[in-house]
């Protein structure tokens, strides 16, 4: 799971619009959700084989999962970006939990893209709020949501406090009439 924007043609100033790419995004989670299903030789495989050699250029399957989590950090800035660094001790079957649910995905979805158990699902999560430091039955989601935007705040700051600190110990007066 890479968690940079530069491949795939993707960047800040790509000549994507906003709207393009949430419906690349969407398009994204459907193939995500193809692609994990069980039917090897189905004409629904078939199809999805033929659209991934189309968007992608090859029949695999992970070029869709890799454009996912590009598409999904450029969609909800930076999560998967801002996820990894906020807490490292996640592992990558946490954090693949974690973006999609930041996708939108339920658990019987999680389920199906993931390949696991509903219980293992609950378990994973009862671990992710305790690494995390929610409280039982908290909701994931919306805590990592106000806690990487007040991370985000807080590394802004100190910057501002720096440069006002410098600004008005530095620079001095112009003398004269105002």
């Amino acid at each position: 799971m890479k968690n940079t924007t530069k491949e795939k043609g993707y960047s800040a100033n790509s000549y994507l619009s906003n709207e393009s790419i949430n419906q690349r995004f969407e398009v994204s989670k459907q193939l995500l959700i193809m692609n994990s299903s069980p039917v090897e030789d189905s004409k629904e495989q078939k199809v999805l084989t033929r659209i991934n050699e189309i968007l992608y250029g090859q029949p695999d399957a992970n070029a869709n999962e890799e454009e996912f989590y590009i598409l999904l950090n450029i969609v909800h800035n930076n999560f998967l970006t801002r996820l990894t660094e906020a807490f490292p001790e996640l592992n990558e079957n946490e954090i693949q939990i974690c973006c999609l649910m930041k996708a939108g995905f339920d658990t019987s979805k999680i389920c199906f893209i993931s390949k696991y158990a509903p219980t293992t699902i609950r378990i994973k999560k009862t671990n992710i709020r305790k690494k995390v430091g929610i409280t039982d039955g908290g909701n994931i989601i919306d805590f990592l949501d106000e806690y990487l935007t007040n991370l985000e705040e807080k590394k802004r700051k100190p910057f501002w406090k720096n440069w006002l600190k410098f600004i008005t110990t530095k620079i001095k007066p112009i003398p004269g009439p105002y």
